[in-house]
């Protein structure tokens, strides 16, 4: 019990040390956005640093629908089912 309560008190103390410099990097990386935007670029170079505005497209499945739409044989020929594991703090 002692070792799982120090392994959550240094999961919480690196967490929030963490949080500043992700915090910093993310405003960073918001105005980097905009100003890439508002010159209407996708690269430019800054203090030796190449800088690239990344677009990427994701697509995401009704799943409802789509089994709607599949016979079960089919379903099961396509569905596939993985389980994974975790730990999460809150």
């Amino acid at each position: 019990m002692e070792e799982a309560t120090a392994a959550v008190r240094a999961y919480a103390s690196t967490r929030e040390t963490l949080k500043e410099p992700e915090r910093a990097k993310r405003e960073a990386l918001d105005t980097l956005t905009a100003w890439l935007q508002g010159r209407g670029v996708d690269k430019a170079e800054l203090e030796g640093h190449k800088v690239t505005l990344v677009r990427t497209t994701r697509y995401s499945v009704d799943h409802k629908r789509l089994n709607a739409l599949l016979n079960p044989e089919t379903r099961a020929n396509i569905v596939t089912e993985q389980s994974y594991e975790h730990v999460r703090v809150t």
